[in-house]
């Protein structure tokens, strides 16, 4: 027998800053996935991610 799963609306847990919009067109975000490295050159994925804004400044949000 299934089994009824509801899945609830999503909500916002973090609200970003908003992009600075120039002469050149509206500002825009780049989001990306953190990588540790060690010593002996293994990377390892971390549970943070990195947003810049406009070029200009980077935030780095733990998603654990």
């Amino acid at each position: 027998m299934a089994t009824k799963l509801q899945i609830h609306a999503p909500y916002v847990l973090q609200a970003l800053p908003r992009p600075l919009d120039g002469p050149d067109g509206p500002g825009r975000y780049v989001a990306a996935e953190v990588f540790g490295q060690k010593q002996d050159g293994k990377r390892r994925k971390r549970s943070e991610l990195s947003v810049a804004i406009d070029g200009v400044a980077v935030y780095v949000y733990d998603v654990r």
